[in-house]
C-alpha cells in the first residue's frame, strides 16, 4: 500500500490508476459493481473473501466501477496512476503479502490541485515522495531498465523520429537528474533504449485498465494509444518483493492519442509537450511519487502539469534530484 509517512511531511498525492487483467471481462467505468468481488477505494480494508491470488478484483470509487485487476501473487504488487487533462488524478495500488493477504490502498479520485504562483521556485523547493509497499520497502528497479517503443504507436501529425526522441529525453532526465539547480548527477538509475517493437503496452486498447502480473509480457513499452476518459497518459509498474527495497521488474506507459494533442516543437496552441509528460511519467516507473500540488507546483512530479505548450518538468527541480538520490 501506499506510505504517507514522508521525509518531506508533504501528504501524498498521487497520479492514477485503474488496473485489470486482459482475458478479465472489462467493465465499463460508472457501471454498478459485483459486490461479491469488489473493493471500493473509500473503504479500501475492505477486501472481499473472493480477492485471492488469481481472482478478478472490480475497483470502485462511491460504488462505480472504475476498473479491475487479478490479484497477483504472493509478495508481488501493481502500481497504476493516471490524470486528467484538467488535474484530476486517481490512484491505486493493490498488492498480495507474503501471507496471502491481499491489500488495495489508494485516494481515489483527486480534484485538480492550486496552480502556479503559490510554492517556491524549482531549485527552492527539496519536497519529494517516494512509492512505498505496504511493508514500508521503498520500490525501485535493481537493474537496467530496458525499454522500447511501440512503433507507428504515433498521431500521424507528429514524427516518428520526433517522437521518439521526447520519449527518450524523458526518461534520461529521470536517470540523470538533469536539473537547472546546479545539481549533479549522483544518481545510479539506469535505462537503455532497445528500439521499435511490435509488442503492445500490457493494457487492452481504449481501456484504462492494466494487465495482470502473471499475463504481462515482461517487456516495458511506451506506446500511444486510446485511453477511456479524458486522460493524458496511464503507467502501470509490476514490482516484487525483495530484500531492502522491492524490485520492480517492469513498467508501461500509453500516451493517449484519442483526446489528446502533442507537440514536440515549433509552434503550440493547446497542446501538451510530450517531453514534459515522458519525464513525469518515467519517475513513476523509477519509483518516484508525487508530491502535493498547493505550494510544490514547480517540481516535476507535482500531481498537475504547468500547463500546455510549456517544457517546464523536462527539468527536474531539486526535490525530484533528492529523491533520486534518496532511491539511487
Amino acid at each position: 500500500m501506499f506510505d504517507r509517512s514522508r521525509s518531506t511531511r508533504y501528504g501524498w498525492l498521487a497520479l492514477v490508476g485503474l488496473i485489470a487483467l486482459a482475458s478479465i471481462a472489462i467493465v465499463p467505468p460508472g457501471a454498478a459493481a459485483d459486490p461479491e468481488c469488489s473493493v471500493d477505494l473509500e473503504q479500501p480494508a475492505d477486501v472481499p473473501d473472493c480477492a485471492e491470488v488469481g481472482d478478478a478484483l472490480t475497483v470502485t470509487i462511491d460504488g462505480e466501477v472504475q476498473g479491475g485487476v487479478e490479484v497477483p501473487p504472493e509478495g508481488r504488487g501493481i502500481f497504476v496512476h493516471a490524470m486528467e487533462h484538467d488535474g484530476t488524478t486517481l490512484d491505486f495500488m493493490v498488492e498480495t503479502l507474503e501471507n496471502g493477504e491481499v491489500v488495495v490502498d489508494g485516494d481515489g479520485l483527486l480534484p485538480p490541485g492550486g496552480c502556479c504562483g503559490s510554492g517556491p521556485p524549482a531549485c527552492s523547493d527539496g519536497a519529494f515522495n517516494l512509492i512505498k509497499a505496504d511493508n514500508g520497502n521503498t520500490v525501485k528497479w535493481k537493474s537496467t531498465m530496458n525499454w522500447y517503443y511501440k512503433t507507428g504507436s504515433r498521431p500521424d501529425y507528429l514524427s516518428e523520429a520526433d517522437v521518439i526522441e521526447e520519449i527518450r529525453d524523458g526518461a534520461t532526465n529521470i536517470t540523470h537528474a538533469n536539473n537547472n539547480c546546479g545539481q549533479s548527477d549522483q544518481v545510479s538509475a539506469a535505462s537503455d533504449y532497445q528500439g521499435g517493437t511490435n509488442n503492445s503496452v500490457n493494457m487492452p486498447n481504449g481501456t484504462n485498465n492494466c494487465a495482470g502480473f502473471d499475463d504481462r509480457d515482461g517487456v516495458s513499452v511506451a506506446s500511444f494509444g486510446a485511453t477511456a476518459g479524458n486522460f493524458l497518459a496511464w503507467a502501470c509498474t509490476w514490482w516484487v518483493g525483495d530484500s531492502g527495497p522491492d524490485r520492480i521488474v517492469e513498467s508501461d506507459i500509453r500516451y493517449d492519442k484519442s483526446g489528446t494533442s502533442w507537440v514536440t516543437s515549433g509552434p503550440c496552441t493547446a497542446s501538451y509537450r510530450l517531453e514534459a509528460v515522458a519525464t513525469h511519467e518515467f519517475g513513476h516507473s523509477f519509483g518516484l511519487d508525487h508530491v502535493v500540488e498547493d505550494g510544490h507546483e514547480n517540481l516535476t512530479m507535482s500531481r498537475n502539469l504547468n500547463g500546455t505548450c510549456q517544457n517546464s518538468e523536462a527539468s527536474l527541480g531539486l526535490g525530484d534530484v533528492f529523491g533520486l538520490e534518496d532511491l539511487y
